[in-house]
C-alpha cells in the first residue's frame, strides 16, 4: 500500500525513516487517571512512561509501520518443502534456490497498529530479557489482597461486548486468566465460569505507589530489586538518562547519510562507556535507545 506521491520503499532502513509516530507529547499517559492493564503490566516491567504510552490504544492507533510482504505463492511453495524435508521426501535443488529468489520478491504495506494484547506485550518484553511473568504475577498478587482494585466491563462471554461496568472483586483475581480479543487481538481477562472482563482499568496513582522503584536490569527478578525510601522517585534517575541523551545528541549529531539503527548503535556504544565510568545511571537496551530517538 502506497499513498499518492509515495515513492516506493527499497530498504528496512528507508521503511524505518518512513514510519509513522504521534509527537509524544500530546498522548501523556500521566494525564490520565486510569491505565489500561497493558499499560499497568508495562510501567511495571520497565518503570518508563514511554513503555505505557506503547501500550496506550489512543497512542497506538495513530501509530503505522511498512512491512515488507514476500510473494504468497512464493510462501507456500516454502511451507510445501519445508514438509517434504520434515517426511524425508527430497526436494529439486534447482527449485529451492530459485524459491529463496523468489522469497526477495514481494512489496512494502503499510500497516496500523493493533490494540495493545498480551501477547504483543509480552514478546516485547521478552525480546529485551525482562521476564513479563513476574510483572503479571505482581499484580495480579497486589489486586488479589485489594491494594489496587480495577474496573472492567463484564461480559457473559467472549462473543458478548455488552455489559456493566464493575469493579472486580479481590477473591476473583486468582481465577483470572489473560486472553486476547480473537477479533481484535486486544488484551481481556477471562474467568473459569466463562465470563469476560473488558476495558479493565486500574488508577494511574496505584501504579505510581505500588511501583515507585527502578525497575530491574535485563535478566534481573523483579522481586530482587532494592526499593527506595519512600520520598525518594524515578524523578532523578531519569532525567540523567534523558539528560545524557540529549548533551551526547549535541555533541555527536547524526550523520546526513547516516541510517537510523547505525545511529542508534554508534550512541549506544557511547552509552556503554558513559555507564562502566558511572556518568550514566542505568544502560539503555538497544531497542529502549532506539525508541527515545525516534519516537519522536
Amino acid at each position: 500500500m502506497l499513498f499518492k506521491d509515495d515513492k516506493p520503499l527499497t530498504s528496512k532502513e528507508e521503511a524505518l525513516e518512513r514510519r509513522v509516530r504521534p509527537p509524544p507529547e500530546k498522548y501523556d499517559p500521566d494525564t490520565r487517571s486510569h491505565w489500561s492493564i497493558t499499560m499497568m503490566v508495562a510501567w511495571i516491567i520497565w518503570g518508563e512512561i514511554d513503555a505505557v504510552r506503547h501500550e496506550w490504544d489512543d497512542y497506538r492507533n495513530a501509530c503505522a509501520d511498512w512491512r515488507f510482504e514476500s510473494d504468497p505463492r512464493a510462501r507456500v511453495r516454502a511451507e510445501r518443502i519445508a514438509i517434504d524435508n520434515i517426511t524425508g521426501q527430497t526436494s529439486d535443488p534447482d527449485l529451492e534456490k530459485g524459491l529463496r529468489k523468489n522469497l526477495k520478491k514481494g512489496s512494502w504495506h503499510f500497516h496500523q497498529w493493533k490494540p495493545s494484547g498480551w501477547k504483543g506485550l509480552c514478546s516485547r518484553a521478552r525480546s529485551e530479557n525482562r521476564p513479563p511473568q513476574d510483572a503479571i504475577d505482581l499484580l495480579w498478587l497486589e489486586a488479589g489482597e485489594g491494594r489496587t482494585k480495577a474496573t472492567a466491563i463484564e461480559c457473559e462471554n467472549a462473543k458478548a461486548f455488552d455489559g456493566d461496568r464493575i469493579e472486580i472483586p479481590a477473591h476473583r483475581w486468582p481465577h483470572l486468566k489473560r486472553v486476547d480479543d480473537p477479533l481484535t487481538g486486544k488484551a481481556m481477562l477471562s474467568d473459569d465460569q466463562g465470563r469476560v472482563y473488558r476495558e479493565v482499568q486500574f488508577p494511574r496513582l496505584d501504579a505510581k505507589q505500588l511501583w515507585p522503584e527502578t525497575p530491574p536490569l535485563p535478566g534481573e527478578p523483579l522481586d530482587h530489586v532494592e526499593k527506595p525510601e519512600p520520598e525518594q522517585t524515578r524523578a532523578a534517575e531519569s532525567k540523567s538518562q534523558k539528560d545524557w541523551l540529549h548533551d551526547t545528541r549535541q555533541a555527536n549529531p547524526q550523520g546526513k547519510n547516516e541510517l537510523p539503527g547505525a545511529y542508534a548503535g554508534r550512541l549506544h556504544l557511547l552509552m556503554e562507556k558513559a555507564h562502566a565510568a558511572k556518568r550514566v545511571t542505568k544502560l539503555w537496551p538497544l531497542k529502549t535507545l532506539l525508541r527515545r530517538l525516534y519516537d519522536k
